[in-house]
């Protein structure tokens, strides 16, 4: 088991449940619980540019480039009541297999190490996460063969209801669809 976030191969492991650092903030503003025109509010005296903030979707985007080195986009997803459910930074890495370690290492800086790892950073999936006792955490991971990596901070309640609300939306419109197309088969 290693416990260094700067080597190369992660073996899954839980190293505690909680951390017992600051709760996670973005803009020097606390998340847990911030609504949407708030969170609009913080970022319009920032440097992300929006690219789309309305209300009638369920993720808010914005142009990261010179807010967070390496990063190009930052997403804003939000329950139904408008209540925050997770920020995501976007680290194109174009084949640099190390970029995840680089972005664990940027968060271990504020937050310390990780609660959990998993994966290879060399080859495949790999993620890094802190969890809060409030219930948010910061998950830095990578798909693959993708090695873009994201950087996201949830609140684990308001994210699950959010998902939950996306599924029930996305089942009723398969559905109207399908209704709708009946007739032809």
């Amino acid at each position: 088991m290693r416990h260094l976030i700067g080597s190369t191969l992660i073996v899954c492991s839980v190293i505690a449940s909680t951390s017992v650092f600051a709760d996670p903030k973005l803009f020097n503003v606390e998340l847990k619980g911030i609504s949407r025109d708030k969170m609009r509010t913080v970022l319009a005296g920032t440097a992300v540019k929006p690219i789309r903030e309305d209300s009638n979707y369920w993720v808010d985007t914005y142009n990261a480039n010179g807010v967070l080195e390496g990063a190009t986009d930052l997403n804003f997803g939000y329950s139904s009541n408008g209540q925050f459910a997770y920020a995501e930074y976007k680290f194109p890495a174009f084949v640099n297999t190390g970029k995840i370690i680089e972005v664990a290492n940027l968060v271990a800086s504020k937050y310390g190490q990780p609660s959990q790892r998993s994966g290879n950073t060399r080859l495949g999936q790999a993620s890094f996460t802190w969890n809060f006792k409030n219930g948010m955490a910061i998950v830095v991971y990578r798909g693959w063969p993708d090695t873009t990596t994201f950087l996201q901070i949830k609140d684990k309640t308001s994210y699950n209801k959010m998902k939950a609300e996306m599924d029930a939306q996305e089942k009723k419109q398969f559905q109207q669809k399908a209704k709708q197309q009946q007739a032809a088969f």
